[in-house]
């Protein structure tokens, strides 16, 4: 295991608006979600691979502190995916010429 980064060092890689070590988002969580505020948490059927998510995110008293959502989210991230912006559209497209060109120099 190497060296426990500070949670500035992933705040700041991700640009994210904040990070919190592991033992501090049971608190976190009580202090900022409201009641009847759902906590949405990544868990379902990789449309590729066909299987479950393996792992999901879990705190203790996590099912105590707020209404927890494992039904929503994976869907919409899911949903991302498949969702491209113009740079990306080029970058496929110039990557799609490419092979092209490869494989027919190649015959």
């Amino acid at each position: 295991m190497g060296a426990i980064l500070p949670p500035g060092h992933y705040q700041d890689k991700y640009a994210v608006d904040g990070a919190l070590y592991v033992d501090e988002v049971p608190q976190f969580v009580a202090d900022n979600l409201s009641d009847g505020a759902k906590l949405y948490v990544l868990h379902g059927r990789n449309t590729d691979s066909g299987l479950m998510t393996l792992t999901t995110a879990t705190f203790e008293g996590m099912e105590d502190a707020c209404a927890v959502d494992r039904t929503v989210l994976h869907n919409h991230m899911a949903e991302c995916r498949v969702i491209k912006s113009a740079a990306e559209v080029t970058l496929l497209r110039h990557v799609s010429q490419v092979c092209r060109s490869d494989v027919s120099g190649c015959c």
